[in-house]
C-alpha cells in the first residue's frame, strides 16, 4: 500500500514538473467583427499581440517584437471588449503603445515599458494613439480630446465627429458632419481640407485618404492637394501608409491597393471588416468570407 501511495505522489509530481516546463501562451483567432459593437485598439511599434489575463485591467496585451514591417495586431478579447486588427510599422528597440476603450471602464493605454494605465473612466466612441503615446479620443457630446503625459487631457475641438484618425506623428484627421474633413497639427492647429462630408478617412505622415460618397476615393497631400484615385465605386474601408500607398475594401470587389507607380491592384475578392496598410504596401485585413486575418506584402 505504501508503495502505491509513493508511486501516486511521484506521478503527480512528474505531471506538475511537465506542466511547469510547458510554455503557456494564449493565441486567439481574429473573429469577424461585422455587426458588432467593438472598441478600436491601435498599436504603434511593431509587435504581434496576444490576449492574456491580468488583474489590473480588463485585458492586458503581451507583446513580442517582430523584425519585419507589417506586424499583426491579433484579436484581443475579454468579457467586455474585442479589437480590430491593424497593420503596423515595425520600430524596434523603442517603447510601444496600445490604446483601448473598454466599455464601462474607460480608456486604457498599454506601454511595453510601464504596462497598463487608465487615462480616464469615460468611454469614447473612437480612440487612437501615436508613436509617442499621445492618445486622441472622441467623447460623446464633449468633442475631440488629446492626452499627453506632460499635460494630461486637452480639448482639441468641442465638435462631435463621426470619423477620427491619428498618425504616428500625432496629426489628427476628423470628419465633422456638415463641415467636412479637418486636420489638426500642433504647428498650425485645425485646417479644413474640404467642406465635403466623407464616410471613411485615414491619415499617415499628414497625408489623408477619404471615401467621398458618389465620388470615390481621394487622397490629400500638402504639395499636391486633393487627387482622385479613380475608384468608380464607393469603398467601405480606407487606409493609407506613410509613403502615400492606399488600401481599400470595396463591397463586391474585395481588397485593392493603390501605389503611384502601379495604380490599383486587386489583392483578394473577399470583403474586409477591418483593414490597414503599413510601410512597403503591407496590408492586414480581417476577412468575412474566411473568418480571420490575412497579411499581404508587396
Amino acid at each position: 500500500m505504501l508503495t502505491l501511495i509513493r508511486k501516486l505522489f511521484a506521478t503527480r509530481a512528474a505531471r506538475r514538473r511537465q506542466a511547469t516546463a510547458r510554455p503557456r501562451t494564449t493565441t486567439l483567432r481574429v473573429e469577424a467583427l461585422e455587426d458588432r459593437q467593438v472598441p478600436t485598439v491601435t498599436f504603434h511599434g511593431g509587435a504581434l499581440l496576444d490576449s492574456v489575463k491580468n488583474a489590473m485591467a480588463p485585458g492586458i496585451i503581451q507583446g513580442r517584437r517582430e523584425p519585419a514591417q507589417g506586424a499583426l495586431l491579433d484579436s484581443v478579447r475579454s468579457a467586455t471588449a474585442s479589437a480590430t486588427p491593424r497593420a503596423l510599422d515595425a520600430i524596434p528597440n523603442v517603447e510601444q503603445f496600445v490604446v483601448a476603450d473598454f466599455p464601462g471602464r474607460g480608456v486604457w493605454r498599454y506601454s511595453s515599458v510601464h504596462g497598463w494605465q487608465q487615462l480616464t473612466k469615460l468611454d469614447t466612441t473612437q480612440v487612437g494613439v501615436d508613436d509617442r503615446g499621445d492618445v486622441v479620443g472622441e467623447f460623446p457630446y464633449a468633442g475631440v480630446w488629446r492626452y499627453e503625459d506632460a499635460t494630461g487631457w486637452r480639448q482639441l475641438t468641442p465638435a462631435n465627429v463621426t470619423q477620427l484618425a491619428v498618425d504616428a506623428n500625432g496629426n489628427v484627421a476628423v470628419e465633422n458632419p456638415g463641415y467636412g474633413v479637418w486636420r489638426y497639427e500642433d504647428a498650425t492647429g485645425w485646417r479644413q481640407l474640404t467642406p465635403s462630408d466623407v464616410t471613411q478617412l485615414a491619415i499617415a505622415n499628414g497625408n489623408v485618404v477619404v471615401e467621398n460618397p458618389g465620388y470615390g476615393v481621394w487622397r490629400y497631400e500638402d504639395a499636391e492637394g486633393w487627387r482622385s484615385l479613380r475608384v468608380a465605386v464607393d469603398a467601405s474601408l480606407v487606409s493609407i501608409d506613410s509613403a502615400g500607398d492606399v488600401a481599400v475594401s470595396v463591397n463586391g470587389a474585395g481588397v485593392w491597393r493603390y501605389e503611384d507607380a502601379t495604380g490599383w491592384q486587386p489583392l483578394i475578392r473577399a470583403k474586409a471588416t477591418s483593414l490597414s496598410i503599413a510601410g512597403d504596401g503591407i496590408i492586414v485585413a480581417n476577412l468575412t468570407d474566411d473568418v480571420g486575418v490575412h497579411i499581404t506584402s508587396s
